[in-house]
């Protein structure tokens, strides 16, 4: 345990002392698959055909970077964390909100190599839109589902619970589970889960390799052309306000074969996605490559008094905007997933079924 002693030897008015006493190493292990703690951190509820997280109180950790040694822990959080003010931060630092491997610290607290922050903090999910998953196919191996557009595959940025992994082991009682590729959060369709990581391992391998075989169904602006259109064009990945991928020479070698399906006069993943913008045919709604409205989604909506509240949470007096189904769903569609063993599909989504412009695709990346 730290000493009061140690503990002032990481303030900045303290010289550095190769000698002083480490802080309790934290184990860097983390449990294989979701635990229960995990699972019951909140409840979701429906509404307005929406799949809702009650907020809930999370912990969010991260080791010190090398960028932020011997630098004071609220400058860290200012700098590094934009998402709140310098005024949260001294209060979350007061309150014991904020901690360097579970200790109490001070705003000038100086960072080390191996330190674990915490962050506990008032979390809030945005909705999406509330279909079952559908199971296509399951076996000793593979679990094969239709996902659906809105709900991200893994738990990342603001999405935890309303993620394919959260609601497939609070739901169905599926965990462990490893997806063999990822799907955009806004992309709906076939999505094949390994039950071990070596089934994950083996199917990665052939995507890799290119032995599995992808078609997707997209929505795209205006008249496509009638003949196929093989495009080979790499793609590099650029990084700025929105990270986004764009065709370039010096990019990853991507490859993608479109054919026109159906075309309707009154209408005019993530490779399809900037290929199809590479040919002047963008899908309809993609709001990063497309020419469609930008989402209005930045937060959950419809928070009623008797949900969780923290008073000293921003985000619980911030005004919430319901969002359009149409913005929690992109036009593209994994429709078909083969490999030379097995073939997975799924019908064709809403938006494909009427005579709209449609192109089915084929990507060898």
């Amino acid at each position: 345990m730290s000493t009061a002693g140690d503990t002032n030897k990481r303030h900045s008015n303290s010289p550095s002392d190769a000698s002083a006493k480490r802080r309790k190493i934290v184990n860097r292990t983390k449990p294989d698959g979701l635990t229960r703690e995990q699972l019951d951190e909140t409840t979701c509820y429906i509404k307005d055909g929406l799949r809702h997280v009650n907020p809930y109180y999370f912990n969010f950790k991260t080791f010190t970077k090398g960028r932020w040694v011997n630098r004071k822990i609220l400058d860290v959080m200012v700098s590094e964390f934009s998402g709140h003010d310098e005024d949260y931060y001294k209060k979350k630092i007061k309150n014991g909100d904020i901690r360097i491997n579970d200790e109490i610290i001070q705003e000038d607290t100086l960072l080390r190599h191996g330190d674990e922050l915490s962050h506990r903090t008032h979390r809030h999910e945005p909705p999406v839109v509330a279909n079952d998953i559908q199971f296509i196919h399951t076996d000793d191996d593979l679990i094969v589902i239709d996902k659906p557009a809105s709900i991200p595959v893994h738990p990342c940025g603001r999405y935890r619970h309303n993620t394919v992994l959260y609601v497939l082991a609070k739901e169905h009682s599926l965990d462990h589970l490893h997806p063999i590729y990822r799907l955009d959060r806004l992309t709906s369709g076939i999505l094949v889960l390994a039950r071990s990581a070596k089934i994950a391992a083996k199917y990665g391998g052939m995507m890799e390799d290119k032995l599995i075989q992808k078609e997707y169904l997209a929505k795209v602006d205006g008249n496509f052309p009638d003949e196929e259109q093989d495009v080979d064009a790499a793609i590099v990945v650029q990084r700025g306000g929105n990270v986004i991928n764009t065709v370039s020479s010096e990019g990853k070698e991507s490859r993608t074969i479109f054919q026109k399906m159906s075309y309707d006069p009154e209408e005019d993943t993530s490779i399809i996605r900037v290929h199809l913008h590479h040919l002047g045919h963008p899908i309809s709604n993609d709001p990063l490559y497309g020419r469609g409205k930008k989402s209005s989604l930045s937060s959950e909506n419809n928070i009623t008094p008797q949900e969780a509240s923290d008073p000293d949470c921003p985000e619980c007096m911030r005004p919430h905007l319901a969002p359009d189904e149409e913005q929690l769903s992109l036009y593209l569609h994994a429709h078909r997933y083969s490999t030379p063993q097995w073939s997975y599909e799924t019908q064709f989504p809403p938006w494909a079924k009427t005579k709209t412009e449609t192109s089915s695709t084929t990507s060898q990346t």
